[in-house]
């Protein structure tokens, strides 16, 4: 499975903030890297996120939700969503808009995890 190192989302996050504006520059790298390792987590020898579009929607959601950034956290837990489901050979259909208003939900705790899971499936074709 491809996925993001630490770095690659912090170098994400400067590309972003400098394309859309905000404030650049990580709050709690801790955090980004427990957000990064979470999607591997296992119990008792087994994956708690069994498959890549489980691993994939935890790391978005926990971008999004953690606020590990000073700025843009909706946008790289929606970007590196994107970017993993994609070049882990996921095709997300969207029409304008539903992504941001699913992360902005995230962000908001009307949406939970299980919802952005759900959300992902029911717009992989």
């Amino acid at each position: 499975m491809i996925w993001l190192t630490a770095d690659d989302v912090v170098k994400l996050h400067s590309k972003v903030i400098q394309s859309t504006g905000g404030l650049d520059g990580l709050r709690d790298q801790a955090g980004l890297e427990a957000a990064l390792a979470a999607p591997f987590q296992t119990f008792d020898g087994d994956d708690l996120f069994p498959d890549g579009i489980d691993k994939i929607a935890r790391l978005g959601f926990g971008l999004a939700s953690n606020h590990v950034f000073l700025d843009g956290n909706k946008r790289i837990g929606a970007l590196a969503t994107q970017l993993l489901l994609k070049w882990n050979g996921y095709n997300l259909v969207l029409r304008p808009g539903e992504l941001s208003d699913m992360f902005i939900s995230i962000a908001e705790g009307t949406a939970k995890e299980c919802d952005l899971l759900a959300w992902i499936r029911a717009h992989i074709k």
